[in-house]
């Protein structure tokens, strides 16, 4: 006779898989009693933390997209330079030709050596370095398309919505693919030139008034422009507009969105300051959490703050009063604000 107990059939556990980007996957919803999200600093904190879990996701976006920095990082680190000695004073050629001459090596040629007769390591760049070099001009094929993508999936976070990571982000690269290809190149290629500026001109120390009015200059520009970039990419995926009229609406919006947009760099500000002290302060013991930083979570949520703090100046001045959702792709758009 058989042997036969009367239990539950239960199917085995399944097994966990890495499931990272995988736009299928269930999460666990908004709750019927979450209140909305509010355009103030307590609601940024709200939905930062509601959508931590996704801003992680889409700083993988952004590193990954953008994987052709690793190589400028590979040739400024040193692994392909070659090391040299170079003399700290200029006094050192005739010095080394005194001594060369006097084999006595008198005292005073001594002492004179000892004073001006140092030098340090220094590093050379090789072939391999020029190459890895070039390679890293490959993100200016990738920065407008990146920018373009993210903003669009962190637009979706801010504003409440489902979000499908890949769908979601080929989709604004697919619609906004010339815009945001020539206007990359041109972003990037000012975000290396406004810090190359400053440094140029703070090592003209005698330079006089005109050098200082330039510098300051640069500095306006430089805050100005900052700002600007909060809204170029979200009006690049929201509206129908030249790249003119983007750049026109942006600037008026660096003014009219001050108190928001310098609380969004305040916070930047706070954000790679953090990332510094633990790159380089408490001894060291963080160095791992502060190089961590950037792969993880650092530019996804400096992008997540500008993206806050523009959408909701953007959706007052721009979208019809009462309409819950911009107008569709393609559509026509008001000219600014």
């Amino acid at each position: 006779m058989n042997d036969y107990r009367d239990e539950e059939y239960t199917e085995p556990k399944k097994k966990k898989r890495f499931r990272l980007f995988d736009s299928q996957r269930e999460g666990k919803g908004v709750s019927k009693d979450e209140k909305p999200i509010t355009p103030d600093l307590r609601g940024f904190f709200r939905s930062f933390k509601r959508n931590f879990s996704s801003l992680l996701r889409v700083n993988l976006f952004m590193v990954i997209g953008n994987f052709p920095i690793l190589f400028a990082i590979l040739g400024l680190s040193g692994l392909f330079k070659i090391p040299y000695m170079t003399p700290l004073s200029n006094l050192f050629p005739n010095l080394r030709s005194l001594m060369l001459l006097d084999p006595s090596r008198s005292p005073a040629t001594m002492a004179l050596y000892g004073v001006f007769g140092g030098q340090i390591e220094n590093t050379a760049l090789t072939p391999i370095s020029y190459v890895m070099f070039g390679l890293s001009a490959l993100t200016f094929l990738t920065f407008g398309f990146v920018c373009v993508g993210t903003t669009y999936i962190l637009r979706s976070l801010v504003r409440g919505e489902p979000v499908f990571m890949w769908a979601d982000f080929f989709y604004a690269i697919k619609k906004n693919k010339k815009q945001a290809f020539f206007f990359g190149m041109l972003d990037l290629l000012l975000l290396l030139l406004i810090p190359f500026n400053f440094t140029v001109l703070s090592e003209m120390t005698d330079g006089g008034l005109m050098i200082g009015i330039i510098f300051w200059l640069t500095v306006v520009f430089a805050v100005i422009y900052f700002f600007m970039r909060f809204y170029i990419y979200l009006q690049m995926i929201t509206f129908d507009l030249s790249i003119g009229k983007i750049l026109k609406n942006s600037f008026i919006f660096s003014l009219l969105g001050f108190k928001r947009n310098i609380l969004a760099f305040l916070g930047m500000i706070l954000l790679f300051f953090l990332d510094f002290i633990l790159l380089f302060g408490l001894g060291g013991i963080l160095l791992p959490l502060g190089i961590a930083a950037p792969l993880v979570i650092l530019f996804s949520a400096a992008s997540y703050m500008a993206v806050f703090a523009a959408w909701y100046k953007i959706k007052e001045l721009m979208i019809p009063e009462g309409a819950d959702q911009p107008p569709e792709d393609g559509a026509e758009e008001p000219s600014g604000p």
